[in-house]
């Protein structure tokens, strides 16, 4: 499996075309998509690696496009 400089597999969750205006559903399919992934990355990368997933730009986009939280919260 290729993986970049961090030790992250590359590639991800398809990331969506969100609209000006996604909707709440292509928000949500997104995340959950993004806290799998992150999840299983953070879980299989080498020992040592120090950076976490996501990428604080994936979080703040959920924050403000979608008005959702990451991880999800009750």
């Amino acid at each position: 499996m290729a993986r970049d400089a961090n030790g992250f597999a590359l590639g991800g969750p398809p990331r969506p075309s969100l609209a000006e205006h996604p909707t709440k559903t292509q928000c949500t399919t997104y995340r959950d998509a993004l806290v799998a992934w992150s999840n299983y990355q953070d879980q299989h990368r080498p020992a040592g690696s120090t950076n976490l997933l996501p990428m604080s730009g994936e979080v703040q986009n959920l924050a403000f496009t979608c008005n959702l939280t990451y991880p999800a919260t009750p």
